[in-house]
């Protein structure tokens, strides 16, 4: 923040006393405690000397919250599922910042996560980011994977995080089964032809593997 000056507001001789009144707006939470110089310089170097002191004020950073929202809440394995998170000023005493800065994305499930992670400004206090995550296998036929985000924080912002819940179901197969020739006698092979086809439509297809 920036202190200009001010001019005393006399006082009258029966108190011996001008005072002065400014406004000072911390733009950092970094220190935490903010010390300022006050020097007085009279009219009349005749009456008076000059003088310093000093003061200072203890600054909090500003508090936030961190939202996740999915798009969609429920996804097959190996589909890209869109997660966007907005950090919001929530601090009602003076005006609220967009916060900036980077979030780290985690999961309690297994997958990754593509794209930036670093805060976009939307105005009025709210930041934005917006990445995609793709789940790579479910530890169940259906599972839930909690998509977490954290605000690391900034010179002007506490940090924080927000969750949300990712409903993952494993993807499904079709089973073909050609037998050649279709019809053999007693003690003549035939060939058994399986085909495990990946049929879900969501996402990218994945190869079968197993027995």
């Amino acid at each position: 923040g920036v202190v200009d000056s001010c001019v005393l507001d006399v006082g009258t001789q029966s108190d011996s006393q001008s005072i002065c009144t400014l406004y000072y707006t911390p733009s950092t939470g970094v220190p935490s405690t903010h010390t300022f110089t006050v020097t007085y310089t009279p009219d009349d170097l005749a009456l008076f000397t000059g003088s310093s002191t000093t003061g200072s004020v203890d600054v909090l950073k500003r508090e936030v919250v961190v939202e996740v929202e999915l798009s969609p809440a429920g996804a097959y394995v190996n589909q890209g599922v869109t997660v966007t998170v907005t950090v919001r000023d929530v601090t009602t005493e003076g005006n609220p910042l967009d916060p900036s800065g980077t979030l780290t994305f985690t999961t309690s499930g297994t997958g990754t996560f593509t794209g930036s992670t670093s805060l976009s400004s939307a105005g009025g206090g709210t930041s934005t980011c917006t990445v995609t995550y793709t789940s790579t296998e479910a530890v169940a036929p259906t599972t839930i994977d909690v998509i977490t985000a954290a605000y690391g924080g900034s010179d002007v912002h506490n940090g924080g995080e927000g969750t949300a819940n990712l409903v993952v179901n494993r993807r499904t197969v079709k089973v073909d089964v050609v037998c050649s020739p279709g019809t053999v006698y007693v003690n003549q092979s035939t060939t058994v032809t399986v085909t495990v086809t990946d049929t879900t439509s969501a996402g990218t297809p994945v190869t079968p593997t197993g027995t």
